[in-house]
C-alpha cells in the first residue's frame, strides 16, 4: 500500500523515469499525478466519479509499429486483474509501468483506448514474461502486459475528496486478517480502521479504549481499490495495488477491543466504533455507531505465527 503522505510524489517518481517524453500521436499531453480507478472491486466515490472508458476490442501494441504478443506455453493464459501506469521513453514509445514497482512492460491494448501517458489502467488481461517480438516494442522493456478490457483514469482523481461526502458513507465491508479492524464501502473508495500498535492487542485485550490513545491508531483513509493487497502475500507484477489519497485521524470516541485469541484459529471478532470524531481539512466530522467485524482475526502475513 502507498502510504498517503507519499502517494503523489511516489506516483511521480514512476511515471517520470529517466525525464519521459509525451506521446501523444501529434497532442501536447499534460503531465503530473496519476491514478485512479472507478471498476469492481473499486468505483467512483459518490462525488468524485472517474470518467473510465471501458473496452474490450482488438488489441494494439502501443509502440512504433503494430504487433501481437505471442503467448508462452501450449495455452493463452489466464486473464486476471490487472493494472499499469502508462509511460513513455524518449523516443515517444508508450509502455506498461508497475506500480509496485516500476518495473517495465510492452503495453498492448484495445484499439479504442488512447493509454495516453501519466494515466492508470485497470482491468483484465495477461502479463507474459518476454517482450513483444521483433523488436515491435520498447527498448528496455522485460515483459508484455495485455489487457483484454481497461478502464483508463486521468490524472485528476488523487485529488482529496470533499469531507462532506464522509457523512453519507457507509462502512459495511469487512476486511480480514490482522489483530485490527478495518470497514470500507462497497467502492473501496473509503475505509475506517482500528489498528493496535506492534505488541498492545494482548495487553488491551477486553479493555474500553477511549481515543486518543497511543496503543492505537484509528482514522478514515480515502483512496482507489483500498482492498487490493489485503491478506495476501507473493504480490505479483501488475496486480492491483492499493492507493491511499488522504488519512483523517480520529480525535475522540471509543471501542471495546475484543477478549480474542491472539492465534490464528479460524475466529471471528468484533466491536463498535461509537462517539466518533474525525478531524478533516474542513474541520471535525461526527461518525454514527459503525460495527466492526474481522472474520480471520490474528490471521495473514505477520500475524499467524
Amino acid at each position: 500500500m502507498i502510504s498517503p503522505r507519499h502517494a503523489r510524489s511516489a506516483l511521480l517518481s514512476v511515471l517520470t523515469i529517466a525525464t519521459l517524453a509525451a506521446c501523444t500521436d501529434g497532442a501536447e499531453s499534460e503531465s503530473g499525478p496519476v491514478i485512479s480507478t472507478s471498476t469492481s472491486p473499486t468505483a467512483a466515490g459518490p462525488s468524485t466519479s472517474a470518467a473510465a472508458t471501458s473496452s474490450t476490442t482488438p488489441t494494439t501494441a502501443l509502440a512504433p509499429t503494430t504487433a501481437t504478443p505471442t503467448s508462452t506455453g501450449d495455452e493463452a493464459l489466464e486473464p486476471r486483474p490487472i493494472t499499469a501506469i502508462v509511460a513513455a521513453d524518449e523516443d515517444g514509445c508508450r509502455f506498461a509501468s508497475d506500480l509496485g514497482t516500476s518495473e517495465q512492460a510492452d503495453l498492448v491494448v484495445p484499439d479504442d483506448v488512447a493509454a495516453e501517458e501519466d494515466t492508470l489502467l485497470r482491468g483484465r488481461g495477461s502479463v507474459t514474461d518476454e517482450p513483444l517480438p521483433n523488436g515491435a516494442g520498447c527498448d528496455g522493456s522485460t515483459m508484455t502486459v495485455t489487457f483484454e478490457s481497461a478502464d483508463q483514469i486521468g490524472p485528476t482523481d488523487l485529488e482529496e475528496p470533499d469531507p462532506a461526502e464522509l457523512e453519507s458513507i457507509v462502512f459495511d465491508q469487512a476486511w480480514e486478517c490482522g489483530r485490527g479492524f478495518t470497514m470500507s464501502d462497497s467502492e473501496q473508495r473509503w475505509a475506517i480502521n482500528i489498528e493496535p500498535v506492534a505488541g498492545n492487542s494482548t495487553q488491551a485485550a477486553g479493555e474500553t479504549i477511549t481515543i486518543p490513545d497511543d496503543r492505537f491508531g484509528v482514522g478514515v483513509t480515502s483512496g482507489i481499490d483500498l482492498i487490493a493487497g489485503n491478506c495476501e502475500t507473493g504480490r505479483e507484477p501488475f496486480d492491483p495495488t492499493s492507493i491511499l489519497v488522504s488519512v483523517w485521524r480520529a480525535t475522540e470516541g471509543s471501542f471495546v477491543y475484543p477478549d480474542a485469541t491472539v492465534i490464528c484459529d479460524g475466529s471471528s471478532a468484533s466491536t463498535e466504533l461509537v462517539d466518533a470524531v474525525v478531524q478533516t481539512p474542513d474541520g471535525p466530522v461526527e461518525l454514527p455507531p459503525i460495527a466492526m467485524v474481522n472474520t480471520a482475526f490474528a490471521c495473514g502475513p505477520g500475524w499467524d505465527d
